[in-house]
C-alpha cells in the first residue's frame, strides 16, 4: 500500500520540549487569531480533581487541564514535565501501538518554614462529573469524584493563604493572599529537581532533564515590588527568596481570549481545547439533539511522582486509557468525563475509538484493550480476555457517565481492533472493526459470512443486544487478503453500513458499482441487511493504485456517503464532480455518494499537496460536510449534486493539523474533533478550555441575521451604537440606526453596549434561523423605576418609593418633571435629589435643574402615599413617568421615561372612602 496512513502513526522527526506549565504560559496566538476582550463568566482551563482513591495516597488533588502533570499534596507541589513527541498510534494491523519511551522529570515546589500541616480547601466545586472505571475490581471504581476550581492552602504561613488555581475575577493561577499584620519576608519557595534557574520577566526560568520550562512568580495584591533572588543550595535545589510579584487585583473584563477568523460561510460558535497532562488523541465524536458533544479517545495518564529531578525515561502506569467525555452545547462546560482501562500491574493499552449517544443520552463506546483487567462487568458477553495483541469491547454509560450500564470483551486468539459503533432505538450497539482471529464469534445465518475468510484480518461487523450479554449477530465480511474496517453508520430499519479497505480480489461483492480490485488496494462499502443474515450490498471503490476509505456517513434516503484517500489518477469521478482531475502530491481525499447499484456522484478533494478526508457528515438537504487532513479547510460542504463546494470553513493555522470527526445538526451546524499537532488553534471567550492540547472542538454553523434599530428617546436614529451578543459577535448602527448582527444559528441574547443611555428594553433575545428582524432598542436620558415593582399590588396606606435616573453621553443641562401620581400623596420631605429639585405644591410634581455629566448618572428619589379615595373604581392602576426637557422649551419636548404600574388592594372595609 503506498497511501501514507500517517494520520496515526508518529511522523515527526523533531522532538518538541513541554514549555508550557499546567500552572500557567498561553502560547502566543497565531497569525490568524485575533485577541478579544469582553467579560468572561469563570470557566477555569485548569481545574482540580479530589483524590478518593483512584490516585496514589500521597496526591490530594491532581491539576487537569494543562500540557504538564500537577499534583497537589500536604507539604509540596509537584510538577511532572515530559518531552512531547506527538506520539500517535496507527490502525496498521502489523504495527503495535507501543510509546516511544520520552524523558521526563519531576520538580517538588515546597515552601521553607511554612506549616508543616497546612489546611487544604478546595472551593468553587464544578458540575464536572469525572469517574474512573479502571481495573475489572468493582470495588475500585470511583464514580462522580469532585472536582472543583482551586484548591486553598490555608494558614501556610502565619496570616498568608496559598490559593492554586484561578478563582472568579483571577487570571493568575496561584497567588498568595496576605491577611492584616502577615509577614510576607518568610515566604521562601524551594525548588527541587531543575539544574539550572534564573529569574526573567517575573518568571522562574528552568532548564531540566526534559529540557527547558518556564514558571510564572506567584501572585499577590501588593502597591510595593518585592525583590525577588535566587540561591542555590545543593545538587538540584534552588531556594527563591520572595517568589511573589506584585499585582492589582484582576479585571475580569481585561481577560482575553483567542478566537479565529474563518470564511464568511461559517462563523465560529465555539471552539475550546480538551486535554490532560500528557497526550490526548480525539478519535470519534457524536452530537444529540441539544448540541450537547459526546467524544472518545485515548489519554496517558502519569503516577504521582516520587522523587524530583529524575531524568530517566517516562512510563506510565496503565499506558493508556480510553475515556469518554461529553461537553455541553456552547462549548463552555465539561459535562463529564470518564475513564476505561486496566489497573495495578496490568500495564496495558485501553484506545477509545468510536462513540455513540442515544436518544435518552445513553453513551457507548468501543475501541481495543490489551488490559487482562479491563472493567467488564457482571452479565457481559465475554468477561474474559482472548489473548492476541488486542480485543475489542463495547461498553455503555448511563447519562451522566457516573455508571457502567456494561463493559465487555469481543474477540478471539490473535488480535481485534473495534473500529465505530453505533445505537438503535431500542439500546442495541452495532459495531464494526476487524480481526486476524479464526474463532472470532461468529452468529450468522448465511455459511458465506460466519467463517473468517483469511489474510492478514477481515472486517467483522456484530450487533449486541442492550444489555451487553448477548450477540444478535456477528459476521465477517472479507477475501482471502487483507480488510481494515474503519467507520459504520446504520439506518432507522437496522441495515448496517460499513467502509474501510480491502486488498483481496475476492471480496465478496453484491449489487457492485465495481466488482474488481483495481489496484493493490481499494476502498469499499458494504451494507448489512438488519437480519445479520448476509450482505444487501457490497462493492469495491477505486482506481488502478490505492484507495482508503476512512469514514461513511447515510442521508434519510439511504443513500451512503463516504471520504477517503487515493492516489489514483484514474479514480472514477462522475460527470459534472466539482473536481474530476488528480491534484498533485502523493494523496487526493475523495468523496462519493452511492447506493445499491449506483454511484450518485464521486469527486477529488485537493490541491497540490497532500490530503485525505477522515470525517463525512451529512444534513437534512443532503449537503456532505467534510473535514480531515485539508490544508486550512476545517470544513468543506459539497452540495447534494458533488458538483460544488458551497461553503467552507478555513483558519490558517489549521494547517498541518488534522479533523478526525465531524458530525452536523438539525441546523446545519457543524461539529468538528480535531487532532491539534502544532497546538495554535484559535479558542473563543468563554470556551471550556483555551489551554493548549491535543485535542481541540469547534462548532460552526452558517450566518443568521438579527436586525433592528437604535433611536433615541425622541425617536431619532442613534448612529455609531455598538450591539453585542456576547464577546464574539458585534455589530455598529448606522446613520439611520439600523444595524445587522451575524451569528450562527440559535438562541443569542444582544444588546447595546454604548454608555450615556438607558436601554429599553436592556437586552433581547432571539433564535436564528430565520432571520430575526424589528430587534429594536431606544437609548433615553430617563429611567423611572418604584418600590415594589413589577406590576405589583400594594395596599391602602401604603408607602411607594420612586427613583428617577438620569444619564447622558455628554454635558448638557435638562428640566425635570416627574408628577406625583392619582391615588397618592407626596410624602413631606421625602426628596432626596441634586440642589435645585424638590417638590412644587402647585404642581404637584417634583421639578427642578439638573446638570448631567458625561455618562455620570444623576438619581432623585422620593416617596408617595397610597390614597384610593374619589374613585368608584374597584382597584384603580397608580400610574406614573417621568420627563427631561430642554430649558426653555415646554412639556412638548419632553423625553419621558417608560411606565410605572401598580394596582391597589381595594377590600370592602374601604369601599366607604371609595364610594364618597
Amino acid at each position: 500500500m503506498n497511501i501514507d496512513l500517517g494520520r496515526y502513526s508518529a511522523r515527526y522527526s523533531a522532538i518538541v520540549l513541554v514549555i508550557i506549565c499546567v500552572l500557567g504560559l498561553l502560547p502566543q496566538p497565531s497569525p490568524a487569531a485575533q485577541q478579544l476582550a469582553g467579560s468572561l463568566s469563570y470557566q477555569p482551563s485548569l481545574f482540580f480533581i479530589e483524590n478518593v482513591g483512584q490516585f496514589a495516597p500521597g496526591a490530594r488533588f491532581q491539576g487537569w487541564g494543562g500540557t504538564g502533570a500537577l499534583w497537589l499534596a500536604q507539604d509540596a507541589l509537584w510538577l511532572t514535565l515530559v518531552e512531547d513527541s506527538s506520539f500517535m498510534p496507527s490502525i496498521q494491523p502489523d504495527a503495535q501501538l507501543e510509546a516511544e519511551p520520552r524523558r521526563a522529570v519531576n520538580l517538588k515546589l515546597s515552601f521553607i518554614g511554612a506549616n508543616p500541616h497546612p489546611g487544604i480547601e478546595p472551593s468553587h466545586r464544578l458540575e464536572t462529573r469525572l469517574s474512573y472505571f479502571t481495573g475489572n475490581d468493582p470495588a475500585s471504581w470511583r464514580a462522580d469524584v469532585p472536582v472543583w476550581g482551586s484548591v486553598r492552602y490555608t494558614n501556610l504561613y502565619p496570616g498568608v493563604d496559598l490559593v492554586v488555581g484561578a478563582a472568579p475575577g483571577q487570571s493568575h493561577p496561584w497567588q498568595l493572599e496576605a491577611h492584616d499584620g502577615a509577614n510576607l519576608s518568610n515566604v521562601q519557595l524551594r525548588v527541587e529537581g531543575a539544574e539550572e534557574l534564573a529569574i526573567e520577566n517575573n518568571h522562574l526560568r528552568l532548564l531540566t532533564a526534559a529540557g527547558q520550562f518556564t514558571l510564572p512568580l506567584l501572585s499577590i495584591e501588593s502597591a510595593a515590588q518585592p525583590q525577588t533572588s535566587v540561591r542555590h543550595v545543593g545538587e538540584q535545589v534552588f531556594d527563591i527568596s520572595s517568589p511573589f510579584v506584585a499585582a492589582p487585583p484582576a479585571d475580569p473584563a481585561k481577560l482575553e481570549r483567542q478566537t479565529g477568523q474563518a470564511d464568511a460561510s461559517f462563523i465560529l460558535a465555539y471552539a475550546t481545547y480538551l486535554g490532560g497532562s500528557f497526550y490526548e488523541r480525539g478519535r470519534d465524536m457524536a452530537v444529540d439533539s441539544a448540541g450537547n458533544v459526546y467524544l472518545v479517545g485515548s489519554t496517558q495518564s502519569p503516577d504521582f511522582p516520587t522523587t524530583p529531578g529524575v531524568p530517566g525515561e517516562f512510563y506510565y502506569g496503565g499506558d493508556y486509557d480510553a475515556f469518554v467525555a461529553k461537553l455541553n452545547n456552547s462549548g463552555s462546560a465539561l459535562e463529564f468525563a470518564t475513564f476505561l482501562g486496566g489497573v495495578g500491574d496490568d500495564w496495558g493499552n485501553d484506545y477509545g475509538y468510536g462513540v455513540a449517544a442515544d436518544a435518552g443520552g445513553k453513551v457507548y463506546v468501543t475501541g481495543w484493550t490489551d488490559s487482562r483487567a479491563f472493567p467488564v462487568t457482571s452479565g457481559a458477553y465475554d468477561t474474559t480476555y482472548n489473548g492476541g495483541y488486542y480485543d475489542s469491547f463495547a461498553a455503555k454509560l448511563n447519562a451522566t457517565g457516573a455508571a457502567l450500564l456494561y463493559a465487555t470483551y469481543l474477540g478471539g486468539v490473535d488480535q481485534e481492533k473495534g473500529g465505530d459503533i453505533e445505537a438503535d432505538s431500542a439500546g442495541n450497539a452495532y459495531l464494526t472493526g476487524w480481526t486476524a482471529s479464526p474463532d472470532f464469534p461468529s452468529v450468522a445465518a448465511d455459511s458465506n459470512f460466519d467463517t473468517f475468510q483469511g489474510g492478514e484480518s477481515d472486517v467483522f461487523v456484530a450487533k449486541l443486544n442492550s444489555a451487553g450479554s448477548a450477540l444478535e449477530y456477528a459476521l465477517f465480511v472479507g477475501g482471502s487478503d487483507l480488510e481494515i474496517g474503519t467507520r459504520l453508520a446504520v439506518d432507522a430499519g437496522g441495515y448496517a453500513y460499513l467502509t474501510g479497505w480491502t486488498e483481496s480480489s475476492d471480496f465478496p461483492w453484491r449489487l457492485a458499482i465495481d466488482a474488481t480490485l483495481d489496484g493493490d488496494t481499494d476502498a469499499f462499502v458494504a451494507c448489512v441487511r438488519s437480519s445479520g443474515s448476509n450482505l444487501f450490498y457490497s462493492t469495491y471503490l477505486g482506481g488502478s493504485n490505492d484507495e482508503i476509505g476512512w469514514s461513511i456517513a447515510l442521508d434519510g434516503a439511504r443513500n451512503a456517503y463516504i471520504v477517503g484517500a487515493t492516489n489514483s489518477t484514474d479514480f472514477p469521478v462522475t460527470a459534472g464532480a466539482f473536481d474530476n482531475s488528480f491534484n498533485g502530491g502523493n494523496v487526493d481525499a475523495f468523496v462519493a455518494k452511492l447506493s445499491a447499484s449506483t454511484l450518485h456522484y464521486a469527486t477529488y478533494l485537493g490541491g497540490a499537496g497532500d490530503e485525505q478526508g477522515y470525517g463525512i457528515a451529512v444534513d437534512g438537504a443532503g449537503n456532505a460536510y467534510v473535514t480531515g487532513d485539508l490544508g486550512k479547510d476545517v470544513i468543506t460542504r459539497l452540495d447534494p449534486t458533488g458538483s460544488t463546494v458551497d461553503y467552507r470553513f478555513t483558519l490558517d493555522s489549521f494547517e498541518n493539523n488534522v479533523g478526525d470527526g465531524i458530525a452536523v445538526d438539525a441546523q446545519g451546524a457543524a461539529y468538528v474533533l480535531a487532532y491539534a499537532s502544532y497546538q495554535t488553534l484559535p479558542t473563543t471567550p468563554g470556551a471550556f478550555d483555551a489551554t493548549p492540547n491535543h485535542i481541540w472542538l469547534a462548532k460552526a454553523a452558517a450566518p443568521a441575521l438579527i436586525t433592528g434599530q437604535v433611536t433615541d428617546g425622541n425617536g431619532l436614529p442613534l448612529s455609531g451604537i455598538h450591539i453585542a451578543a456576547g464577546s464574539l459577535y458585534s455589530a455598529t448602527t448606522n446613520a439611520s440606526g439600523q444595524y445587522t448582527l451575524t451569528v450562527p444559528g440559535g438562541k443569542h441574547t444582544f444588546a447595546p453596549t454604548a454608555p450615556g443611555y438607558f436601554w429599553s428594553p436592556a437586552s433581547r433575545s432571539a433564535a436564528v434561523p430565520p432571520a430575526a428582524t424589528g430587534q429594536d432598542f431606544a437609548g433615553k436620558s430617563i429611567a423611572k423605576e418604584v418600590t415594589p415593582g413589577g406590576n405589583r399590588a400594594v395596599d391602602y396606606g401604603s408607602a411607594l418609593t420612586y427613583t428617577v435616573r438620569l444619564v447622558a453621553p455628554q454635558d448638557k443641562t435638562v428640566l425635570l418633571y416627574d408628577p406625583v401620581p392619582s391615588y397618592t400623596t407626596f410624602i413631606s420631605g421625602s426628596v432626596s435629589a441634586p440642589p435645585g429639585v424638590g417638590y412644587d405644591a402647585a404642581s404637584n410634581a417634583i421639578s427642578g435643574t439638573i446638570t448631567l455629566t458625561l455618562n455620570l448618572p444623576l438619581t432623585v428619589t422620593f416617596q408617595a402615599r397610597v390614597e384610593v379615595t374619589g374613585t368608584a373604581d374597584w382597584a384603580p392602576r397608580i400610574v406614573n413617568r417621568a420627563c427631561a426637557h430642554p430649558p426653555g422649551s415646554g412639556l412638548s419636548a419632553c423625553e419621558w421615561s417608560d411606565e410605572t404600574i401598580n394596582y391597589t388592594y381595594v377590600w370592602p372595609i374601604y369601599l366607604p372612602l371609595v364610594m364618597r
